[in-house]
């Protein structure tokens, strides 16, 4: 019978868990209030030549919502960053970084394969 899986130490718990902290982070950053403020103004002044002071505000809205998502998504992959690292520290395992290519875990697969089929064809 297999043993179940070793409980979920208290810490991050889903991979959103530590999103705001980053959110909050990005927001504040002088890099994105600069940016975004040159967005923002950029939309404004673009819609209100264009077709008037109404469409400014519309198109400003549009800018300060967009400079939001794009933070929005840069935090989600901090904090899934911060749960996979966890998860991984918690049940003593190491985080490669970067990605693995397929070629590398077909070598591992292929390495595994060999073995199993040398202790299958070895006579006690």
């Amino acid at each position: 019978m297999s043993e179940p899986p070793p409980a979920d130490p208290p810490g991050s718990l889903d991979a959103d868990d530590t999103r705001s902290t980053h959110l909050v982070r990005l927001l504040r950053s002088p890099v994105t209030i600069s940016l975004g403020s040159v967005l923002v103004i950029a939309c404004f002044v673009g819609a209100t030549l264009a077709a008037g002071p109404l469409a400014g505000l519309g198109a400003a809205a549009v800018g300060v919502l967009l400079v939001f998502l794009i933070a929005w998504v840069l935090a989600s992959g901090a904090a899934r960053e911060d749960f996979f690292s966890h998860y991984a520290a918690a049940r003593g395992l190491n985080r490669a970084s970067g990605r693995t290519t397929q070629d590398e875990c077909h070598d591992v697969v292929e390495s595994a394969k060999r073995d199993a089929a040398d202790r299958a064809y070895i006579a006690p």
